[in-house]
């Protein structure tokens, strides 16, 4: 049996960019504001500087038709979804209400990071 490096590498880097895109919805309460803050901070820049995701690419999906990370789980699960509300909701509200909940939760009310 023959294994394509390529598709393996795809299917690796699809499986890190689910875990780190998950784990974004979580990280306010088990990091550090200040690592959440640089995390959540460098993943937004990237799309403003870049206008695209890195990593997107990285797993063979291209954003030419507005495609997002989601946009291709909901695709790989069999649902048909609203690409463009996925790209704006992601990027223009998503991670900046995740910045501000970490701040609210850490710093506004003082609770400890679970993790560290």
């Amino acid at each position: 049996m023959k294994v394509d490096a390529v598709k393996l590498k795809h299917e690796f880097l699809f499986w890190l960019h689910l875990v780190l895109t998950l784990g974004s919805f979580a990280i306010p309460f088990l990091i550090s504001w200040q690592l959440t803050v640089t995390a959540l901070g460098l993943t937004i820049l990237q799309h403003i500087f870049f206008g695209r995701c890195l990593l997107l690419g990285e797993h063979g999906v291209k954003e030419d038709d507005g495609s997002t990370f989601l946009s291709h789980l909901f695709e790989r699960l069999g649902i048909t979804p609203n690409k463009p509300f996925l790209r704006i909701f992601m990027r223009k509200f998503a991670y900046p209400a995740l910045l501000l909940i970490t701040l609210w939760w850490q710093v506004y009310l003082g609770q400890e990071p679970l993790w560290f």
